[in-house]
């Protein structure tokens, strides 16, 4: 099914919830620099929704997960995509927009669970990518990594586990989870590999309401 677009060249689709409802992105006219005037979208019934950002003609927005009340989590730059900061940006089922600006720099949501609490990363004071929680009111929680310059979650289930990847000191990318939504734990070592073919388990991309894990190794 082709879902179209806002009247670009692109668009591309990143999540669908149990409605059919999806979210994704779009370019939202034909110019080479397309991405610049990138916007998100809400499709549902065969209709595309532009989810205009605080900047409606020079802005950027993605949107990245949907849960099943039909809230949008993403990103979105203040106020043009070359002129601005991007945050984490969050649309309401009747399309109403928040921006969760700060702590420093740039943040992006991922991902949102059935209880409003979203998924991603954050920068902190350094510069450095850092995986972030943020709770159903907006209050972010902000992780260390297991050692290295990178840290971030990509999906959490309705029991609120997190999952996602963190560099260690020499910059490997290691499998993360957090159980509880504020320690983050490297999957390597609660995983029993031996007879897997595994040697190693590097990002772990989604998780179930069963708990299951699946990734990358």
């Amino acid at each position: 099914l082709d879902l179209g677009d806002l009247n670009g060249t692109y668009a591309g689709a990143y999540d669908i919830n149990e409605s059919g409802v999806i979210t994704g992105n779009s370019f939202t006219n034909t110019s080479p620099f397309g991405l610049l005037q990138m916007h998100a979208y809400r499709w549902e019934n065969g209709t595309m929704t532009d989810l205009v950002p605080p900047n409606p003609t020079g802005g950027y927005s993605r949107g990245i997960g949907i849960n099943d009340g039909g809230t949008i989590v993403g990103r979105a730059s203040l106020d043009t995509f070359t002129n601005s900061d991007k945050f984490m940006a969050q649309w309401s089922p009747s399309n109403s927009f928040t921006h969760f600006t700060g702590p420093f720099s740039y943040s992006n949501g991922k991902d949102i669970n059935n209880s409003n609490v979203s998924v991603g990363l954050a920068k902190n004071a350094a510069g450095d990518d850092r995986a972030a929680i943020w709770d159903a009111s907006g209050s972010i929680t902000m992780f260390n990594s297991f050692g290295g310059k990178r840290s971030f979650f990509n999906a959490i289930n309705d029991e609120g586990v997190a999952v996602g990847g963190s560099m260690d000191a020499t910059d490997t990318l290691l499998a993360a989870i957090s159980f509880d939504g504020t320690t983050m734990v490297d999957l390597n070592t609660i995983v029993d590999l031996t007879g897997s073919g595994f040697v190693q388990l590097n990002q772990a991309f989604d998780i179930n309401a069963a708990g299951e894990v699946v990734g990358i190794g």
